[in-house]
């Protein structure tokens, strides 16, 4: 069964409002560690988060680029070309990974700030952090790699809107490689949220004993803006699972993988969410940012507001 024209409307606008919505919030936050990444690179929080940040814009321009055009046309109007459709859907698997893995490091990072405090300022120091960074995003180049040279290649089926990953390959060692990023992604969602459980026990336990000094309550708040992170890749995870096996028949099949577009798309808006509703550094760059824009005397407010935003950045 095609899809009616109201059909490909309907859900093509359910990609596009929020997409755009997360994608302008990611533009703020990202304009916000740039002002005040002098301060904000010192911390290991900041130096995973605005990578994580980083792979929601790619997720968001591919979702704008690709999954909106090709759901309300039905048409690839890109080709089929490495340059304009395989590489930003390459692109899109290593963004995904990307997001799977740096919140699994800062939920480390959160952990170890409670259970081991001195390990972690020597492992998570700026330049632990950096290392560690750049082993995840190693490591998540071989992944891609892999899949790509097993014959594993993303797609976006522009007649059933959703991204898939299309396999030609049926050789043992390749359903393994399969089975194991499959059950890695399964895994982490679930022992993120395991780890935070313990960290509130741990707060929980030691919150009578001890007097908690402004160190820890700043470790404290940055915890809290980590937690929806594991939450809601985990409800991701179950989406991907559980929605493709409703009984939906008909058109209401096309809502279906909406639906899991629209749990990824909301999953990569929660971080700036976050940080602009509770982080105070971020929210103090960003109204720096605005105000650097907006509050320029009248007749040269374009031409002010631009020379300040570069004398932040010299």
């Amino acid at each position: 069964m095609e899809p009616t024209l109201a059909i490909r409307v309907t859900c093509a606008v359910l990609i596009l409002v929020p997409a755009m919505a997360g994608f302008v919030l990611q533009i703020v936050v990202t304009i916000a560690f740039l002002i005040g990444w002098k301060t904000m690179k010192n911390n290991s929080f900041y130096i995973i988060m605005v990578q994580i940040i980083s792979c929601n814009i790619c997720a968001l321009f591919l979702d704008l680029y690709i999954a909106f055009p090709l759901t309300l046309t039905g048409t690839q109007y890109m080709g089929d070309s490495i340059l304009l459709y395989r590489g930003p859907l390459f692109l899109e698997g290593v963004a995904f990974h990307g997001l799977l893995l740096l919140s699994f490091l800062l939920t480390l990072n959160r952990a170890a700030a409670f259970f081991f405090p001195e390990m972690n300022d020597d492992v998570f120091s700026p330049k632990g952090t950096t290392i560690l960074s750049t082993g995840v995003w190693m490591y998540i180049s071989i992944i891609v790699i892999l899949d790509y040279a097993f014959g594993c290649e993303k797609q976006f089926l522009k007649d059933e809107f959703y991204f898939r990953y299309h396999c030609e390959c049926t050789l043992s060692l390749r359903l393994c490689f399969a089975n194991f990023i499959v059950y890695q992604s399964y895994v982490i969602p679930p022992t993120m949220i395991l780890l935070y459980v313990l960290v509130y026990v741990r707060i929980r336990l030691s919150y009578h004993a001890t007097t908690r000094g402004s160190n820890t309550q700043v470790e404290v708040r940055f915890l809290w803006q980590t937690i929806p992170l594991g939450i809601l890749l985990s409800i991701q995870m179950i989406s991907f699972t559980m929605l493709p096996k409703l009984p939906v028949s008909g058109y209401g099949r096309f809502f279906v993988t909406t639906a899991t577009n629209l749990v990824t798309i909301f999953n990569n808006m929660t971080p700036p969410t976050i940080l602009l509703v509770y982080n105070r550094d971020i929210r103090k760059y960003a109204r720096q940012a605005f105000s650097n824009c907006f509050h320029s005397s009248a007749g040269n407010s374009t031409r002010k507001g631009y020379c300040r935003v570069l004398k932040i950045y010299k």
